[in-house]
Parts: C-alpha cells; sequence; structure tokens
C-alpha cells in the first residue's frame, strides 16, 4: 500500500468510526476534554449490527515485536516501548480473530500503525473447508471405484462447500439458511465481478446439474474420463485456494 493510499484510508476509517465515538463519549461524560487517543480498533461482526469501536486499553490488539539487541523476554514478560526495534503485524488475539473483521492502529512513536482483515466468518468458514476435503476424498475414492454416482455427490458436496466457504467470508453475502440454488446464484455473482477463477463457478454450476440425475436418477447419467478428471483437478485447486483465503495474517 502506497503512503498517499496508506494515509486516505487511516483517514477514512478516523474520520467514519474513531472520531464520532471519541465525540460522543465525551459528550456524554464518559471520556475527559483531554482524552488522548493511543490506539483503536474497529470490530466489524458482519450480521449487519453496528461496528464495535474500542479506545485505547478497550482495544485487544496483538502484534509482532522486535525486539532491540540484547533483550531476551520469556513468554508472558512484559515489554517496554523503549525495548522495541520494530512493531507490526497488528491482529486480533487467537480466541477473537476466526470470527469477526477488523481494522486496529496503534500509535508506535509518534506514528499510526494501521493493519485491517476484512473477512468474516473464519472459523464458520474453516469448517466448511474441512468438510469439504472429506467430501472430496471420499469423490476420489468413489471415482478409483468406478462408483460415478457417488463421485458426483460427493464432490458437487464438496465443491459447494468450499463456495460458501468463501462466501461466509464476505459480509451479508449469506443469509443464515440458504439453498443449494441460493449458494449457486450468488457465488456465480461472486465470481463474475473478478473476485474467484471462472472455472469454479462453471464446475460448481455443472456439478449441480450433473448431481440431478446421479443421485435422483432422473434421465440420462454419463461422465466420461476427460470430464471427471477435469472436476477432480478443479476441486483440488479451489481447495487449495479457499485454504490458502483463511491463511492467518
Amino acid at each position: 500500500m502506497s503512503e498517499e493510499i496508506y494515509q486516505r484510508t487511516f483517514n477514512h476509517v478516523m474520520e467514519l468510526f474513531i472520531l464520532p465515538e471519541i465525540t460522543r463519549r465525551k459528550n456524554s461524560g464518559i471520556l475527559p476534554d483531554n482524552f488522548v487517543l493511543s490506539q483503536a480498533q474497529v470490530l466489524l461482526l458482519g450480521d449487519g449490527t453496528p461496528a464495535k469501536v474500542r479506545l485505547n486499553e478497550e482495544a485487544e490488539i496483538v502484534a509482532e515485536a522486535k525486539l532491540k539487541e540484547g533483550i531476551a523476554k520469556q513468554p508472558g514478560d512484559p515489554i517496554l516501548p523503549d525495548e522495541i526495534e520494530t512493531l507490526g503485524g497488528l491482529r486480533l488475539p487467537d480466541d477473537k480473530e476466526p470470527d469477526f473483521a477488523h481494522i486496529s492502529f496503534v500509535n508506535y512513536r509518534g506514528r499510526w500503525l494501521m493493519s485491517f482483515d476484512f473477512r468474516y466468518n473464519k472459523r464458520l468458514a474453516r469448517k466448511h473447508l474441512d468438510a469439504a476435503r472429506q467430501f472430496y476424498d471420499s469423490a476420489r475414492y468413489s471415482y478409483k471405484k468406478g462408483l460415478l454416482s457417488p463421485f458426483i455427490d460427493n464432490l458437487f458436496n464438496c465443491v459447494e462447500l468450499l463456495a460458501k466457504a468463501e462466501l461466509l467470508l464476505m459480509q451479508n453475502y449469506l443469509k443464515k439458511k440458504t439453498s443449494h440454488d441460493d449458494i449457486k446464484i450468488k457465488y456465480t455473482r461472486f465470481v463474475d465481478i473478478g473476485n474467484a477463477k471462472p472455472d469454479f463457478k462453471a464446475t460448481l454450476n455443472k456439478l449441480s446439474g450433473r448431481r440431478i440425475p446421479a443421485r435422483y436418477l432422473k434421465g440420462n447419467f454419463r461422465v466420461s474420463e476427460q470430464e471427471a478428471e477435469k472436476y477432480l483437478a478443479v476441486a483440488k485447486d479451489m481447495l487449495d485456494y479457499i485454504d490458502s483465503r483463511l491463511v492467518k495474517i
């Protein structure tokens, strides 16, 4: 991120979230007029409720710190500002990080450090990814045994779970209850604006169509070896991609 974009983003978040909260608290008598901001955090819940703004000691921020030469610490030891060489990698604590998006600020040596993670529902998305791996393994096993109906059904379940996992990372993309058509339509729109590979969308849609004759024995059902190998390759690529989307920042 360039310095210009960084400053513009910082100013925007301050004006939109932090400064109004400081003003509100001062007007309510919660903060003194001489309040000095040293750190702040905007917690984004992704469920339509207003963002939570935390100021100074309320903020829950984990940072990566490089200590000055000659200074050693044990886990849990306090670290003083003058013992730090560099500071960065601001994030939420491990027990909060999987569920919320956030923007975090720390004033370090007169300069504001900012970090953000706009992925929502990471814990739930990870559960979908783990289940998708199981369906993928079942699909591969079925394919090797020549069991094409369970192959298609399992692989559809895998790809649909992966599509849902990615949608869960975006705010308000999914309702609490979703149908197969909901996921397919929303994921198609998501991919069509450039958020993921077109092959992911195409494979979900093709498997959705193939699943009906495979699972419910309606109409003719055939899958060529070339087609099956292509489905498997795209599903594996999608698994790896969603896994990379869930790496801790």
